[in-house]
C-alpha cells in the first residue's frame, strides 16, 4: 500500500509540474516582454531610417557635382568654340593678307 501513496504522490507531482510548464508555454508574453521586444524592432526601423538619410545626402552631393561639372562642362565647350571661331577667322584673314603680298604663291593648307 506504501507503494501505491508513493506512485500516486508521484504522479500527482509530474501532473501539476507539467501543467505549470505548459501553461508557462502557452502564455502571453508580458508587456514587459512585448517592450523589448518592439524596442529591438523600432532600432532597427532608426538604423534603416539613419541610413537611408545618409544615402540622400550622399546623392544630393553628386547630383550637385554632377550639375557643377555639367555647367563647368558647358562653359568650356562654350569658350572652346569661340576659339575655334577666332581662330579659323584669323587664319582667313591671315590667308588673304598673304594672298595680296605674294599673289603667285599659294598658302598652305591647314589642318
Amino acid at each position: 500500500m506504501l507503494n501505491y501513496k508513493r506512485k500516486f504522490i508521484y504522479s500527482s507531482y509530474l501532473a501539476v509540474v507539467a501543467g505549470l510548464l505548459s501553461g508557462c508555454a502557452t502564455s502571453a508574453p508580458s508587456f514587459g516582454d512585448q517592450i523589448t521586444q518592439q524596442g529591438n524592432s523600432t532600432a532597427g526601423l532608426g538604423e534603416s531610417w539613419n541610413r537611408g538619410e545618409e544615402l540622400i545626402k550622399e546623392g544630393q552631393e553628386l547630383v550637385n557635382d554632377g550639375q557643377s561639372n555639367v555647367s563647368n562642362g558647358e562653359s568650356s565647350m562654350s569658350d572652346g568654340r569661340s576659339k575655334i571661331a577666332q581662330g579659323e577667322q584669323m587664319r582667313r584673314e591671315t590667308e588673304e593678307r598673304y594672298s595680296q603680298l605674294y599673289p603667285a604663291s599659294q598658302m598652305p593648307s591647314g589642318s
